[in-house]
């Protein structure tokens, strides 16, 4: 495991640094019980807060874990909804967050968040 620390401006200076990838964004004290718990475990009961709000979400209610997905930010369409969850809010609150970057290896794995359009047709 690479352990990097960073410090950053803003959120565009955030994004140009991430572009690119895929990560999960947590508190230092969540990463803490990260590592203690061998990896990322989805919050299937709801138990656990999350900094950005929405505990009935899309990906919780899938068993999965949310992952901020940065690779294709020069597409419009993906641009246009960057804004509407900033990960860096996690510093408003706290001095420092932690960032987990996604092995590309493990991308295949990756469900879209596309795929609520298309089920809501289905029910």
């Amino acid at each position: 495991m690479l352990v990097r620390n960073l410090k950053i401006d803003d959120f565009e200076d955030f994004a140009s640094k991430m572009s690119g990838l895929v990560f999960h964004a947590t508190t230092l004290e969540n990463y803490k019980s990260i590592l203690s718990s061998g990896g990322l475990l989805a919050n299937l009961d709801g138990s656990r807060s999350s900094v950005f709000g929405n505990s009935n979400g899309f990906f919780r209610l899938r068993s999965c874990v949310s992952f901020f997905d940065y690779r294709n930010l020069d597409d419009k369409k993906v641009y246009q909804h960057l804004f509407k969850c900033i990960p860096t809010n996690i510093a408003r609150e706290h001095a420092a967050m932690a960032v987990l970057v996604l092995s590309k290896d493990a991308y295949s794995n990756l469900q879209l968040w596309t795929a609520w359009e298309q089920e809501k047709h289905i029910h």
